[in-house]
């Protein structure tokens, strides 16, 4: 019983960990892994969402924000869109990229890619 408890929270460790590494991914592999199924993009979509709901977590309006701006399909189409004009660039560029236009929309200007 307890190799199974101490096995449990090492996986439990190495997948929070990778989930908070995720945004030292780079964007080309991110846009790599479409032809094979959407699961880069998709944790990149995650990590992006907890990156930028981390943001302001106190104003009610970020979070607002953050929430109905876009929905999960935009964030998702916004983030493939930066990554493959800067496949150089990293998961966390994206997010920040993000940030960006969700804050130019908070201040009523809109930012185009």
């Amino acid at each position: 019983m307890f190799f199974s408890l101490e096995a449990s929270q090492q996986a439990i460790a190495e997948h929070s960990a990778r989930a908070i590494s995720f945004g030292g991914v780079s964007c080309a592999d991110v846009t790599r892994s479409l032809p094979s199924g959407n699961s880069a993009l998709d944790h990149a979509t995650t990590w992006a969402e907890g990156y930028l709901n981390a943001q302001n977590q106190d104003a009610p309006e970020w979070v607002d924000l953050v929430e109905n701006t876009l929905n999960r399909g935009q964030r998702e189409s916004y983030i493939y869109a930066y990554c493959k004009k800067h496949p150089q660039a990293l998961v966390l560029d994206s997010a920040q990229e993000l940030q960006r236009f969700l804050e130019s929309e908070l201040i009523g200007r809109a930012k185009r890619l």
